[in-house]
Order: structure tokens, then C-alpha cells, then sequence
């Protein structure tokens, strides 16, 4: 098991809790099935008709994360990265995200 950091946010919508130990750990998931169906309630309540998965939101997290500039060695360590190169994966998609931001840019001179 290992411990990561919860935004204030995500704090808001657990519940109230002191010091963990191992059995008492935030996600006690037996399988990804069971994570991908609460995600699917959730993501339906909230009015998302897209598949939502584990991986996606994993993804997004990444992806959210880089784009609010947070250093990509910060971003690797929280998603428990070995490689940096596996981050770097989602730092491309920033990076395309970018350029198709500037390049809206090229039709103003006329």
C-alpha cells in the first residue's frame, strides 16, 4: 500500500477519519470492475454520458495536473511512475494542447 496526497476538495467527500493504518486504508478496492461501476454512478449523477474508467480518470488527473503547470517529476511520483518517460506520455498531450491553442492565433493577421 502506499500513500498519496488528497486535495482539500477530495477531503470534502470523505469521510471523517484520523490516523490511518493499513486496514484502514481511504480505497479498499478487491478489483478494477468494481472502481470503472463506481466511477459510471458517479459520472452519471453528475450528468457525464462518456465511459468513464479507472484509467481515464487516471488519466485526466495526469493530464489536469501537468496543464496546471505542476513539475512533471511531481506529477511521475504521484501516479507511482518508475520511469519519467511513462510520464511523459501526458505531458504530450499538453504540449499538442499548446500548439492548437496558438495556432488559432494564425487567422487574426488576415
Amino acid at each position: 500500500w502506499e500513500n498519496l496526497p488528497v486535495s482539500r476538495e477530495a477531503m470534502k467527500f470523505l469521510p471523517e477519519r484520523g490516523l490511518a493504518d493499513r486496514d484502514d486504508l481511504v480505497f479498499k478496492f478487491q478489483s478494477g470492475g468494481y472502481i470503472n461501476s463506481v466511477l459510471k454512478t458517479w459520472a452519471k449523477s453528475a450528468g457525464i454520458n462518456k465511459k468513464v474508467t479507472f484509467h481515464v480518470a487516471r488519466h485526466t488527473n495526469a493530464t489536469l495536473l501537468l496543464s496546471l503547470e505542476v513539475p512533471i517529476e511531481t506529477v511521475s511520483k504521484i501516479l507511482g511512475h518508475s520511469d519519467i518517460k511513462t510520464t511523459q506520455i501526458y505531458a504530450k498531450v499538453i504540449d499538442k494542447s499548446k500548439r492548437d491553442a496558438v495556432n488559432k492565433l494564425d487567422g487574426l493577421t488576415g
